[in-house]
């Protein structure tokens, strides 16, 4: 059945941003028949702009009920599909969206998203409200730099996605400027930001050498600057799929490291990344 127009220009701006191919990571064993290619889906910041909006020069672009169905015809077409978000989908203030409705669409993606990386943002209505919104779905939000007065991970620090029998170690990270973007009373009672590149080693050498993953991937809400000093201080990370900077780039390795950053754009839900793992 053909689309609509809206629905034709809506699905090809989805993979505007990145189509990438990386071959034979490090520590990637061959499966029997040859290379199994896994497509990893990935979207960040989109603010609360659920509904269709006007982004970079056109009219009704985006929006939920696009990339959700994008995303069940990905996973139909594919069933090696990982979908994962990069946090920053609520946003205090404007669009009135937010305020009203906060995270009512979370739970919309309940056997669609994989794995969310916790956002400056989803934290602007207080941890009450955050954890609400935690418990109405059943993927999970994960980060490893949150942290309590023992340092100890207030969530869900990485988790382990299959798919064709290959393994995907994924961990998220928060960015150096969340202690000076998040008000004390906007988290648990004191918690803190622990520095990525500190605690980046212990969880690859865990998923690597204990959980025997195929692949790291780094999802979580840093800068594109923090994205670069932690792939060149931290070795073993495979995949960032960069979020919070809203930087449009070419898939490019980064210099003197074996890490492939890709990085969102914009943010509007027409911006999506994909890649694609041969492992």
């Amino acid at each position: 059945m053909a689309r609509s127009p809206h629905i034709r220009i809506a699905a090809a701006a989805l993979i505007l941003a990145i189509a990438a191919s990386v071959a034979f990571l490090p520590g990637v064993a061959l499966g029997q028949g040859g290379p199994t290619t896994l497509v990893l889906l990935h979207t960040a910041d989109y603010h609360s702009h659920a509904r269709a909006h006007y982004s970079e020069g056109e009219q009704n672009v985006g929006g939920l009920a696009r990339l959700i169905q994008y995303y069940r015809d990905q996973k139909a077409a594919s069933p090696n599909t990982v979908v994962l978000n990069g946090g920053d989908t609520m946003n205090l203030g404007t669009p009135a969206w937010s305020d009203k409705y906060q995270c009512a669409e979370w739970p919309l993606f309940d056997g669609i998203v994989d794995v969310m990386a916790l956002g400056n943002h989803e934290q602007d209505y207080g941890w009450d409200t955050f954890e609400k919104c935690r418990a109405s779905v059943k993927y999970p939000v994960i980060s490893a730099s949150l942290v309590n007065a023992s340092n100890e991970p207030i969530l869900q620090p990485w988790t382990i996605v299959e798919r064709g029998g290959v393994k995907l170690g994924i961990f998220a990270l928060t960015g150096s400027d969340f202690e000076k973007l998040i008000k004390p009373e906007l988290r648990p009672e004191g918690a803190h930001y622990a520095d990525g590149e500190v605690i980046a080693p212990v969880i690859i050498q865990r998923l690597r050498e204990v959980e025997k993953v195929d692949a790291v991937v780094e999802i979580g809400h840093r800068s594109y600057e923090d994205d670069v000093k932690l792939a060149m201080a931290v070795p073993g990370i495979d995949l960032i799929l960069g979020t919070h900077s809203h930087r449009k780039e070419d898939l490019k390795q980064i210099p003197g490291t074996s890490t492939w950053p890709l990085v969102t754009t914009t943010i509007s839900t027409r911006q999506l990344l994909r890649s694609s793992l041969a492992a």
